[in-house]
């Protein structure tokens, strides 16, 4: 199944949101995005209802991995 994308503004859903929650992408997820992958992504559950999950590249082809730093600059991986 394909999934449509619009190109969006960061607006009130994210901006000022806070992570409640960070858990696997459900079944229905993955299908919903056509991942048919053994990796499943980690999606942060914003305060707001708003979900965000890493892609694999900008055409959201597959999953992807989440990295980041922490403000003492130690590098961590959420998978």
């Amino acid at each position: 199944m394909e999934t449509a994308y619009e190109a969006t503004t960061v607006d009130d859903s994210i901006v000022g949101s806070k992570i409640v929650d960070i858990r696997p992408m459900t079944a229905n997820e993955m299908e919903s995005e056509g991942w048919q992958k053994n990796e499943i992504p980690m999606v942060l559950v914003l305060s707001s209802g708003t979900i965000l999950y890493p892609s694999m590249d900008t055409e959201g082809n597959d999953a992807g991995a989440l990295f980041g730093k922490t403000s003492d600059g130690i590098s961590f991986g959420v998978y």
